[in-house]
């Protein structure tokens, strides 16, 4: 649902927002080329009417010498170049086709006549019709050309302007440009109108301005994306959470009822006198004591819990003997897991120094271990107590002989309401609060907390405390 509503159509939009932005690249180029090209014909109307100007000015002048093609052509043929100096070369033939001015006829063969512009002019004479043909120079038209180019890259500053063979390669850096043959009045050659500077969009493969473009976008969708995945995840955390809780709450009734329930049935037995021997009534009150120790150790838990997440847990840091505290964790615990058919044994050396700890948290966490490995444990039940002294810590252990945990669990044990999905997790209960009460307190006491565990042959967890205490020093409040 949440990739329909969210995801999808955010990639839509990313696709969108990129096709716009090749769309207008690829539109801007077009629109830059199709400029370049209607200032080309621009330059290109212009100079026709220039060849139509000067056309309509020779063949005035060739009509004004009039006979004297028929009787001096050659004389006739100076002032023609006089008055139009654009005139290379002029052939008069008479009607039967005869140049009147042979002399001439080397100086027109020696020009290439390959489309070079030719002027004709019909003449009446005394002695018939007369034909004048002249050879315009295009190096006139050139020059009013270059001319032309000029005032145009004036006017137009933000484009440039040459003249350039048909062959000519694209200008680099790439821009964009126009090319149009100036034919028929200069042959071989075509006007050039490209950008003065290469745009952004214009290079191959894209530009400097549209890979910005497109990398803005794809930052902002990885942002977008991103926080998708910060949502999602975040949703799945507190769906999860919630479920967590909704375990707890259905595991804190299930632990509280089993306990409330045998100190009931006891008790009401022995205040009936249905327990006929000493012995059975003895053990009936160990029972109830032994009951009431665990429902008293988890309500302390709930509290605790309580009291860590509000921020209102208290320590009370003094200096003291880590072996009398795991020895009152054994007596403590001692009644319970013999009553499981456990056996419990301490291994402690003879020098331990006093260190600062709050006796109660810790023998606290330490029970909260014991009754973990009493829990899960199967049919090896010992389990072991102990403590060492390294050069700036004191490392105390519980260690059993149980199933072990499976690797990928291991990280996610001191998590908040968090049980393993070992079907033998599953059946011995609990609330999934121990081991992160455990973690709360010795991150209290500046330390650390390890786990060693290998499937099939058990589990170890080592609080090691160091020896100068807490961090924050003796202080009888730690907030966490």
């Amino acid at each position: 649902m949440l990739v329909l509503s969210v995801v999808l159509p955010g990639a839509l939009l990313g696709f969108y927002a990129m096709q716009s932005v090749f769309q207008e690249a690829a539109l801007a180029r077009q629109v830059r080329s199709q400029q370049c090209h209607d200032l080309a014909a621009g330059l290109r109307a212009e100079l026709g009417e220039r060849w139509h100007r000067q056309q309509d000015q020779t063949t005035s002048a060739i009509l004004r010498q009039g006979e004297a093609w028929a009787s001096r052509p050659d004389e006739a043929l100076a002032n023609l170049r006089t008055t139009s100096p654009q005139v290379l070369v002029a052939l008069v033939f008479d009607s039967e086709g005869q140049p009147l001015n042979p002399q001439a006829l080397s100086s027109w063969s020696s020009v290439p006549q390959t489309g070079i512009p030719v002027l004709s002019a019909t003449i009446r004479s005394s002695t018939g019709d007369l034909e004048v043909r002249a050879l315009i120079d295009p190096l006139k038209l050139a020059a009013d050309l270059d001319e032309l180019l000029a005032v145009s890259e004036r006017v137009h500053s933000d484009y440039s302007f040459s003249l350039n063979e048909p062959s000519a390669p694209p200008p680099s850096p790439v821009r964009a440009y126009a090319d149009l043959s100036m034919a028929p009045w200069l042959p071989g050659a075509v006007i050039r109108v490209a950008t003065a500077k290469p745009r952004a969009d214009e290079a191959v493969g894209g530009s400097l301005g549209l890979v910005l473009r497109v990398i803005a976008i794809s930052v902002l969708m990885a942002v977008i994306l991103l926080g998708i995945a910060v949502i999602t995840r975040a949703v799945a955390r507190e769906v999860e959470v919630a479920r967590l809780k909704s375990d707890f709450l259905s595991s804190v009734s299930h632990e509280l009822r089993t306990p409330l329930t045998t100190i009931r049935i006891m008790a009401e037995m022995l205040s009936l006198g249905a327990v006929p021997t000493e012995e059975k009534r003895s053990e009936y009150h160990r029972n109830i004591v032994s009951e009431a120790d665990r429902l008293t150790r988890l309500i302390n838990n709930v509290l605790d819990f309580a009291r860590i997440e509000d921020g209102r847990k208290k320590f009370e840091f003094g200096f003291g003997d880590i072996a009398d505290a795991v020895y009152e964790v054994e007596r403590i615990t001692g009644d319970y897991a013999r009553k499981e058919g456990f056996e419990v044994t301490t291994e402690l050396p003879d020098n331990l120094p006093p260190v600062c700890f709050d006796r109660d948290a810790l023998i606290q966490a330490l029970i909260n271990l014991v009754a973990n490995a009493v829990k899960y444990s199967d049919e090896r039940k010992y389990i072991e107590l102990g403590a060492s002294l390294t050069k700036r810590s004191v490392r105390i252990w519980v260690e059993d002989h149980g199933p072990g945990i499976e690797p990928d669990e291991i990280p996610r044990l001191f998590e908040r309401f968090y049980r393993g999905g070992d079907h033998m997790t599953r059946q011995a209960g609990g609330t999934g609060l121990g081991l992160s009460i455990v973690q709360h307190i010795v991150d209290a006491h500046g330390g650390s907390i390890s786990v060693d565990s290998e499937v099939g042959r058990g589990s170890r967890f080592e609080i090691i405390l160091p020896l100068e205490g807490p961090p924050n020093g003796a202080s009888s409040e730690t907030r966490i």
